[in-house]
């Protein structure tokens, strides 16, 4: 920096420099040239003095004798102007030279000049005066202005020219030596500050590459780990999904083999039972294996829709569904253990007719009104249908313990189940929602979730009306 300011402040004297000494070397010629000019017209007023005064000596009229003293009497007017500018410009100039050219007694153009003003004035100031051919003034005029003046009026001029071709060669002189002295501080400028500078950029400039050079191979390590790493991610996602499928492929297809023994422990407990009617305890006995025994059912029957869901087996069929049917066996189906534990079973009458798979629906349907009735302990459930627009939502509400706002995502999940009041964990093994979710999500419903804590819940499924416009299908909301 310090050497930047010092390489400015150099150029600046030297511009100022140049600078004075050209505007000096410019006024210096300006004045020759007014010199030049001035003498140059001296001598032509010089010549028609002259000659004016010569047609007034040989004028034959009266009329040729006065426009020949006017024209005398103007020339001799712009002569002493054209002397007293030269004069005054040698005088304020105050170059000796050009003193010398106009001021000395023997060889300047001062004393001629006045001499010749003073018979000029004469004349011109008479103009009733007889010039003649032999007069006085004719013969001054005769003899000093053609002669003696003209030759110091060139003689001047010439002088005049040599000062002033001196004076170009001065400034030609002084703009080449400003080019080289400007092209040596140039050249000492770029040894002594760009060169250093140079150097600096460029070792940041190595600096930046070596820098980009190793982040593009660090880039490239972690790109190369990236891809090992997604690549292991890859592999075990898909023996993940390989293991999922077999085990959903191998529930779908045993569904048969695991339901059957059930069935038959049915059978052999319902021949049992009425071989020991008489015997208290080991009536007991057979209704907790009836119990244990429904449990493992529903919760194969759980197990088996999940993996019917998930691996596809299921292929929903909608179509135009009078809903109040579908709402009646249901009511009907849960409606002895609802009135067993003291609960209202309200199913509302429509008329409303859905898009939907009626099979499925049900399926949903009998998930959320089994739960509702399973975990409410008080009050009532209410099962019915209500119309928004083109669409139809059918809601289950129930008087419950309610569901915390933090746990209305995590419910859905399979397995769930909350350690709210009121809820048994004997009567379910949280897989219920799990189902309904799938099911809702295959058929394109939404489901949907409002609940309060010690208020109760809302569940609804929300599905096309069947007059509804069809829109283009979209990505099923889960609220």
């Amino acid at each position: 920096m310090r050497r930047s300011l010092l390489v400015l402040a150099a150029l600046g004297a030297l511009t100022g420099l140049t600078q004075g000494a050209f505007w000096t070397v410019m006024s210096s010629h300006h004045t020759t040239l007014t010199l030049v000019k001035v003498s140059g017209r001296q001598g032509l007023l010089s010549q028609h003095a002259v000659l004016q005064a010569m047609l007034m000596a040989h004028a034959e009229t009266a009329k040729d004798y006065e426009t020949a003293w006017r024209a005398l009497a103007q020339a001799t007017a712009e002569l002493a102007d054209a002397h007293g500018q030269l004069a005054n410009a040698a005088t304020e100039d105050g170059d000796p030279l050009l003193l010398s050219l106009y001021f000395d007694p023997e060889t300047g153009l001062d004393r001629p000049m006045r001499r010749a003003l003073a018979v000029l004035e004469r004349i011109a100031g008479a103009p009733t005066l007889a010039l003649r051919p032999g007069s006085p003034e004719l013969a001054e005029i005769v003899a000093v202005m053609p002669t003696e003046l003209l030759e110091r009026i060139g003689r001047t001029v010439r002088e005049y020219q040599e000062i002033d071709e001196a004076a170009h060669h001065r400034l030609a002189a002084l703009n080449l030596a400003t080019l080289l002295l400007t092209l040596l501080t140039l050249v000492a400028a770029a040894l002594w500050v760009f060169r250093p500078t140079a150097r600096l950029v460029q070792r940041q400039v190595d600096e930046i590459a070596a820098m980009n050079g190793q982040l593009a191979r660090w880039g490239a390590e972690l790109e190369t780990q990236v891809d090992a790493r997604t690549r292991e991610l890859d592999a075990a996602r898909r023996r993940a999904e390989r293991a999922s499928e077999a085990k959903s492929r191998f529930l779908a297809m045993a569904s048969h083999d695991l339901l059957s023994p059930l069935e038959a422990m049915g059978l052999f407990m319902r021949a049992l039972g009425r071989r020991i009617e008489t015997d208290p305890q080991a009536e007991a006995i057979l209704s907790d294996m009836r119990a244990a025994k429904d449990g493992m059912r529903r919760l194969l029957r759980a197990l088996l829709d999940l993996a019917a869901a998930e691996t596809g087996a299921v292929r929903p069929v909608p179509r135009a569904t009078g809903l109040m049917p579908v709402l009646q066996r249901l009511g009907r189906e849960l409606g002895p253990q609802a009135e067993a534990k003291g609960l209202r079973l309200i199913v509302g009458r429509t008329t409303a007719t859905a898009l939907t798979d009626p099979d499925l629906l049900e399926r949903i349907l009998r998930n959320l009104l089994g739960n509702a009735v399973r975990y409410t302990r008080s009050g009532g459930v209410l099962l019915g249908c209500r119309r928004r627009g083109n669409e139809l939502r059918v809601e289950v509400w129930d008087t419950g313990p309610g569901i915390a706002e933090s746990d209305q995502e995590r419910i859905f999940e399979e397995f769930a189940q909350l350690a709210t009041e009121g809820r048994d964990r004997s009567q379910g093994i949280g897989l219920g929602l799990a189902i309904a979710d799938r099911l809702a999500r295959l058929l394109g419903h939404r489901l949907e979730l409002q609940s309060r804590l010690g208020r109760g819940s809302v569940f609804a499924v929300v599905m096309p009306a069947a007059d509804a416009p069809q829109k283009p299908e979209g990505r099923p909301q889960l609220l």
